[in-house]
């Protein structure tokens, strides 16, 4: 009986994966699910070049390239660009400035009666793997 090895994939070459530097990025495999709490930003989540999942994909499969947020039909933001919290988060005004609203997701059931669901916000560079190109940017 032969037995196949399977190479191990990892983060540091999966097309989804942005480097940070050569030992740590981010998965952007995923859009933002919504959230109940307001004005809250997207985080992807952090990851090592040598992790891995089952969603990998080669990082030269088929060419296709990430959408950024700015240039993606799920995203919305004010007719004069971004968007004014009242809580800043994390984030200084001038990411706010360039910041619209993923609406990629549509909210989930809660444990709680009458929840409110709000969309996460992203800034206009950002991107995931999930984004789709509006035909009008």
């Amino acid at each position: 009986m032969t037995v196949k090895v399977r190479q191990a994939a990892s983060c540091g070459g999966c097309r989804f994966w942005s480097a940070v530097n050569p030992r740590e990025g981010a998965c952007r495999r995923s859009a933002p699910w919504p959230t109940d709490d307001e004005e809250r930003p997207a985080h992807w989540p952090a990851t090592r070049a040598g992790e891995r999942c089952g969603d990998f994909a080669p990082a030269d499969a088929d060419g296709r390239k990430m959408t950024a947020c700015g240039q993606c039909v799920h995203w919305r933001t004010n007719p004069d660009g971004g968007l004014n919290p009242t809580d800043r988060n994390d984030k200084a005004m001038a990411w706010w400035r360039a910041a619209g609203l993923c609406v990629r997701r549509s909210p989930g059931p809660s444990s709680t009666p009458g929840n409110r669901a709000f969309w996460r916000a992203t800034h206009t560079t950002d991107f995931c793997a999930e984004g789709e190109p509006d035909p009008e940017c």
